[in-house]
């Protein structure tokens, strides 16, 4: 979602949740084993610095981004972030069309919002099923305006399904197909990040340095989200 210019081969990727912002370092990886290496990784506490993702001591946050930029000489990357919380909106869509405008979600009452949509699959009674995103307006901005105090190069901001979305394309490969992703959503009660198992997990992305899972495949999804990767 709202993605700007294109990227090189390594990524600077940064989750916030409610108590933490993961900052993650993701590079191709020669060995086809596992695609992906996690390069650096840094796990920051907001708990005393942000209620729920909205940051009201920015100056503490942009002093622990910065050095980590820092340490790693990541002046010159481009970094991409994903946002959890209440103010983040995630929710799946039935509808009876398949080429929807947004007039037809305008009863989710998202005008507080900046807001998508993309189509996942068509369900067994016929209906497209979309994943509906957004961010609230306010909180977009004070990331957006983080991202200026930093001088990155923030190219994308999204929420945490579509990282997932695309992580699971590159596994499907050239087998993916959009009915096959409903099948899979369906059967996980459309939480995607249980469709990852261990196994897969080891399969995509190394890392040397302890790191949940969940959050090593989120910014191994960014990468790929950023790349296109299939």
């Amino acid at each position: 979602m709202w993605p700007l210019p294109t990227l090189q081969n390594e990524l600077v990727t940064i989750i916030v949740d409610s108590s933490h912002i993961y900052l993650g370092v993701i590079k191709a990886n020669a060995s086809r084993n596992t695609p992906f290496v996690l390069h650096a990784y840094r796990v920051i506490s907001i708990q005393n610095a942000a209620l729920d993702t909205y940051i009201y001591n920015i100056s503490f946050v942009e002093k622990q981004i910065k050095a980590f930029i820092a340490n790693y000489n990541l002046e010159n990357a481009f970094f991409t972030l994903c946002i959890t919380g209440s103010k983040i909106e995630e929710r799946l869509v039935r509808l009876k069309k398949t080429t929807p405008s947004y007039a037809d979600f305008i009863h989710l009452g998202l005008q507080k919002f900046v807001w998508d949509f993309t189509y996942l699959y068509t369900s067994e009674q016929e209906e497209s099923v979309f994943a509906v995103s957004g961010i609230q307006r306010e909180l977009l901005f004070q990331y957006q305006f983080l991202a200026l105090k930093l001088g990155i190069n923030l190219v994308t901001i999204t929420t945490p399904m579509h990282p997932l979305l695309h992580l699971y394309r590159y596994v499907q490969g050239g087998a993916f197909r959009q009915a096959k992703l409903g099948v899979d959503m369906q059967a996980h009660n459309h939480q995607l990040e249980s469709y990852f198992t261990h196994t897969m997990y080891n399969r995509i992305v190394r890392s040397d340095q302890p790191i949940a899972a969940n959050v090593a495949l989120r910014m191994t999804g960014l990468y790929c989200m950023e790349w296109d990767i299939r």
